[in-house]
């Protein structure tokens, strides 16, 4: 399934559209006409001037309706949408938590948030290891506004592939290389600690597996009220996943999302080496760690399955007398 064209289907049902952060590759054009309301940090002529020098189409870029970074301040003309949609922008905001709800606060009732996320297998954030919900309530509760530690790791752990930024679902992850030296990463954090000036990065990197996980956890400790509603797996690098207040408790407990995302990041090792055959990318132990938690996670469902059918039935129900009675009895 194309992600994109799965949306632009969304929102030719929709009469109230928001689209986030598109730049110079609109999903929903207006020129197609689409009922959208764009939203970005400058206007037309600003984006056209700041990507004329990338190899790039600015004649796609479209006039801004929302120039700001803050989605309250479009909450404060009381503006509401049937469906928002940001494609890659959530892994590079500085409070997830904070971003998430802010799109709620802009949807009517029922209304959804569209989210195209990069996977970290197949990127540049191929090495780092997955965001953690402690990380996301960390930066909702200190109120962050700027990138620092996430700034670091982006050039710390930033590669590519064969020259790629983005290499997509492919068995050769064989020769990667990291371009920033160290230098290079210390200029970057000392800009927003010296000038407070905003410095872009990956601070959220997920695999679809930790992006429920995270969800789940948020949700189900009162974070946030979004949850997802679809979800669609990996394509080349991103995956889709439809968020909204009605979406149902996730139905994958939580030993098994964490088994899940051991076995995604796991998976994306299975290749080849990244410098020669003679330097694996992990160990045959671990190999099999990741594949037994994987058996683990299967005999945890089929045994909690059976017990469910045990509970429900009416053999259980008829002889509970008799067990509590033999409880009292052997007291």
């Amino acid at each position: 399934m194309d992600f994109r064209l799965y949306i632009q289907h969304l929102a030719k049902r929709k009469s109230r559209v928001l689209e986030i952060g598109p730049s110079y590759n609109p999903i929903l054009p207006k020129a197609e006409g689409y009922q959208v309301s764009i939203m970005d940090h400058a206007n037309r002529s600003e984006l056209v001037e700041k990507y004329a020098a990338f190899d790039v189409d600015t004649s796609r870029i479209e006039d801004v309706d929302y120039v700001t970074t803050d989605l309250a301040s479009i909450k404060s003309t009381g503006h509401r949408f049937d469906l928002v949609v940001a494609s890659h922008v959530i892994e590079h905001v500085t409070d997830f938590i904070k971003f998430l709800n802010d799109c709620e606060s802009l949807l009517v009732e029922g209304g959804q948030l569209a989210l195209i996320v990069p996977d970290k297998r197949h990127c540049f954030d191929f090495f780092r290891p997955v965001t953690t919900p402690g990380a996301m309530v960390d930066a909702y509760c200190s109120k962050r506004t700027l990138h620092v530690g996430g700034l670091f790791d982006h050039y710390s752990y930033f590669c590519r592939n064969k020259g790629q930024m983005a290499w997509g679902d492919v068995e050769d992850v064989a020769d990667l290389e990291f371009i920033h030296t160290a230098d290079m990463t210390m200029d970057a954090v000392n800009k927003p600690l010296l000038s407070g000036d905003y410095s872009d990065a990956h601070e959220w990197v997920f695999v679809p597996a930790s992006f429920a996980f995270a969800l789940a956890e948020l949700r189900g400790h009162g974070f946030v009220n979004l949850g997802i509603d679809q979800a669609y797996a990996t394509l080349g690098y991103e995956f889709l996943a439809i968020l909204s207040t009605r979406a149902p408790v996730e139905s994958r407990t939580k030993a098994q999302l964490l088994f899940e995302i051991q076995h995604e990041v796991g998976a994306a090792f299975y290749t080849r080496s990244t410098h020669s055959e003679k330097e694996p990318c992990f160990s045959e132990d671990l190999t099999r760690q990741v594949s037994e938690n994987r058996r683990l996670t299967d005999v945890i469902a089929q045994q909690k399955k059976q017990l469910d059918s045990l509970y429900s039935s009416t053999s259980w129900r008829l002889t509970l007398p008799l067990r509590l009675l033999r409880e009292f009895v052997s007291r």
